[in-house]
């Protein structure tokens, strides 16, 4: 019982920690313009939008965003046969993730499509507001008003 005192204690420390480095602001990038920081978010959001759609039909995307944001105490997948299926969609999806054929074309594509509708708080605004943005598919979700893939930790300030 001692180890597992010692161990949930650390746990908090930790988890203490890493509440207080997210609050740490993110340094400028003094070198890049704004046009140029618009460019790369942009990209960084038609990427996360690809992985959406590629995951989105099996329900994968949605079940990642879930387990990003669930601690591992509260993790539950159901029965074994449904972890056992789930495993197997993962299996069959991860090919689609990691393939690069047509990534850069589609990306390129997408940035695009975003540069055209998406809209700024301000004209040094760098993150485009969230409600300007496309849903990743039909009927899909907006990765960046819902989070997807952490996204805001990525993106450039």
């Amino acid at each position: 019982m001692p180890r597992c005192v010692a161990s949930r204690r650390q746990l908090e420390d930790l988890q203490e920690a890493a509440r207080t480095i997210q609050k740490e602001p993110w340094p400028e990038f003094p070198g890049l313009s704004v046009e140029g920081r618009r460019a790369i978010n942009l990209a960084l959001i038609a990427y996360a939008q690809l992985l959406y759609e590629r995951l989105g039909p099996p329900g994968l995307a949605a079940e990642a965003r879930l387990a990003v944001n669930r601690s591992v105490q509260d993790a539950r997948y159901g029965t074994r046969e449904s972890c056992l299926r789930r495993l197997d969609e993962v299996e069959r999806a991860l090919p689609l993730v990691t393939a690069a054929v047509g990534v850069a074309a589609d990306v390129r594509e997408r940035t695009d499509r975003l540069r055209a509708v998406v809209g700024w708080r301000s004209r040094d605004d760098v993150v485009p507001t969230p409600t300007t943005l496309p849903p990743a598919s039909p009927g899909g979700a907006n990765v960046l008003l819902d989070d997807y893939w952490d996204i805001y930790k990525v993106l450039l300030r």
